[in-house]
């Protein structure tokens, strides 16, 4: 047990059989909020939770920089790298993989996402 005022991770998990060979498909999503907006200068600003702010966009948007928060660490411990949003951004256009609306590539891609696939 913790001392009183000292903070202390919380998992928060359900048991259950897998039901596929990818265990990323294999989930019970929650409602999270993972960005929120913050008041700057009389106006809301949508701020991320990986990165310090929504980056710029190059080529078209066909090159995106960003600056990942320090610290920020999957559940396990391990950081989060560059790499790792690149693997995640790439699977969103994995036609075996995508469950769920487009709506990310769209946004991402425009209307020439499907051109990816």
């Amino acid at each position: 047990m913790a001392a009183a005022g000292t903070r202390q991770p919380t998992d928060v998990g359900q048991g259950g059989d897998i039901h596929r060979d990818d265990r990323r498909r294999s989930r019970l999503d929650r409602s999270r909020q993972l960005t929120t907006y913050k008041l700057v200068d009389g106006k809301f600003v949508l701020v991320g939770d990986l990165a310090t702010d929504t980056g710029t966009s190059a080529d078209g948007g066909r090159t995106w920089k960003f600056t990942l928060k320090g610290g920020i660490k999957f559940d396990d411990g391990t950081p989060v790298t560059a790499k790792d949003v690149k693997y995640g951004i790439e699977r969103l256009y994995d036609p075996g993989k995508v469950l769920g609306p487009k709506y990310v590539p769209q946004w991402l891609s425009g209307g020439d996402y499907a051109k990816a696939y």
